[in-house]
């Protein structure tokens, strides 16, 4: 393939993944980042790093946000909400981190790439991206992109879409949005 259609082909995977995203599923994420107190975001890996974009975005619309595993990051406790990202719904460490939300009373919520996995099972509300990971489940869409590839560029669309709504719910301009962001 060249470079044109292998970008082509990655734009229509993203398509393909987008459509299916459930709407009700993406309000109810909505609704309890802006019920919560704060909200916590956790991921591994590539798709940790694509979550932390979001929890930015958090701070730009003027709520407040952690990353776990930062050193300023204070503890969980009821009346937050930890958004936790995994496609496989399997990644030991975003495990732990769920368990310990739940057990601190905090709400859970989870991205990921099909319902029939175990950190969906424990999570107060799953908002499915059913992009590719790398284990290929059932349920996920196929793509010619190595690993999770499909599945973080999918859910960084998804939390940027839920930014834009973000936005218009706390009537946030451009402008304030920019105030916010680092400066030095």
């Amino acid at each position: 393939m060249k470079f044109g259609e292998v970008t082509r082909a990655i734009h229509a995977e993203i398509g393909g993944v987008l459509e299916q995203v459930v709407d009700a599923e993406a309000d109810a994420l909505l609704e309890a980042v802006l019920a919560a107190k704060r909200t916590y975001i956790t991921g591994e890996g590539r798709s940790g790093l694509v979550a932390r974009t979001f929890a930015m975005r958090l701070q730009h619309v003027g709520l407040v946000s952690y990353v776990i595993g930062e050193t300023i990051c204070p503890a969980l406790e009821a009346g937050d909400l930890l958004i936790a990202v995994s496609g496989s719904g399997k990644s030991g460490g975003t495990l732990v981190v769920a368990e310990g939300a739940k057990k601190a009373g905090a709400k859970l919520a989870a991205i990921s790439a099909t319902k029939d996995n175990p950190l969906a099972k424990m999570s107060d509300l799953v908002l499915v991206v059913p992009g590719a990971t790398k284990h290929e489940a059932k349920g996920e869409a196929k793509s010619i992109q190595p690993l999770s590839s499909l599945f973080d560029q999918s859910q960084h669309v998804v939390q940027d879409a839920l930014t834009v709504l973000l936005g218009q719910r706390l009537e946030k301009s451009k402008a304030e949005m920019k105030s916010k962001h680092a400066n030095v």
